[in-house]
């Protein structure tokens, strides 16, 4: 399915998932409009920042805690505004269920 991105949504991604190792992927595929692979690594980055923000933390680490959930919320505020793009392109309810989730 093939969905054509804003580019300030693009720019919004981009911010979003700067440091996750599948930028690259990310920003291909919003440049392709190739949703379900973009869902796939923004959902693969956000389980990985998950992941480290899941880890015990130090003293002094407060601060670096702090900017990783913030970073997290930025994610998920991306993958929501995916889904609001898609329903926006009125993609058909087959090509929707690919790209259900059981994130909220």
């Amino acid at each position: 399915m093939t969905v054509q991105f804003k580019d300030d949504y693009k720019k919004k991604c981009y911010e979003a998932f700067k440091y996750s190792p599948y930028i690259n992927k990310i920003m291909e595929n919003l440049e392709s409009g190739h949703s379900p692979s973009l869902r796939s690594y923004i959902d693969g980055s956000i389980d990985d920042l998950q992941a480290e923000i899941n880890q015990v933390i130090g003293e002094g680490e407060f601060s670096i805690h702090n900017a990783r959930v913030n970073q997290l919320k930025f994610m998920y505020s991306c993958w929501h505004e995916l889904f609001r793009i898609i329903e926006e392109q009125d993609v058909t309810d087959t090509d929707y269920e690919l790209l259900q989730s059981t994130r909220n």
